[in-house]
């Protein structure tokens, strides 16, 4: 089975357990690599998303990812995009 959608099922994606939807949603929430065209955030933008947290954790005040310092623009940016397509989401979920 795979989260990827062709227009048809291979099983009844309503008979998953719900631990198995959360699941495939995160995946589709988290989408694609940058230069495709998958939808949900980029991995990017979920990989910078978890080395702030990271960072934050342990108690530094600037993002570093493989030596380098993240602008803090670029750490609100990713925010923002990940708030407004969650919120997306939300809406054609619960609508």
């Amino acid at each position: 089975m795979t989260p990827r959608t062709a227009g048809f099922n291979t099983l009844d994606t309503a008979a998953l357990r719900p631990a198995t939807q959360f699941f495939i949603i995160t995946l589709m929430f988290i989408g694609a690599c940058p230069g495709s065209t998958g939808g949900g955030i980029k991995t990017t933008t979920f990989g910078l998303l978890a080395a702030t947290v990271w960072s934050q954790g342990k108690g530094r005040e600037d993002v570093e990812i493989l030596g380098r310092r993240i602008p803090t623009e670029q750490v609100h940016r990713a925010l923002a995009v990940t708030l407004l397509s969650g919120g997306s989401w939300h809406l054609l979920l619960y609508s």
